[in-house]
């Protein structure tokens, strides 16, 4: 190898310790940083947190008591769907009877005049 070749791998061997040893440094004061700044921020994210875990459970019991609610409107609505087929139920019986009771008496009625019609033929032939 030449000799430039030689010095240009030198001057990189030292530009890449150089560097290695900046960036060694670097991270070394980035974490003392972090460490201080965890220390300081620990409270206040713990807070934090707590203040977000109070708001989460507080939605959590509002959705609770929503469904709650519309479980019971659900229930309600049901109840009130079925009393209205019973009361539908109980007015078509009625009708049906009703009904029954009208041709009943129409029936007795038709008796009644077929009996009579019967007793005038049956006294008009006995009197001829």
């Amino acid at each position: 190898m030449s000799n430039k070749r030689k010095k240009k791998r030198k001057q990189l061997k030292k530009k890449k310790k150089k560097n290695k040893l900046k960036l060694k440094k670097k991270i070394k004061f980035n974490k003392k940083s972090k460490k201080v700044v965890k220390r300081k921020d620990k409270k206040d994210i713990t807070a934090l947190l707590d203040e977000k875990v109070r708001q989460n459970q507080e939605i959590q019991d509002k959705l609770e008591e929503e469904k709650i609610n519309i479980e019971q409107v659900e229930e309600e609505k049901r109840l009130a769907e079925q009393k209205e087929r019973e009361r539908q139920e109980q007015e078509k019986k009625e009708k049906i009877a009703y009904i029954d009771e009208e041709r009943k008496s129409r029936e007795l009625e038709d008796r009644k005049e077929l009996d009579k019609n019967q007793e005038d033929r049956d006294s008009r032939q006995g009197n001829t």
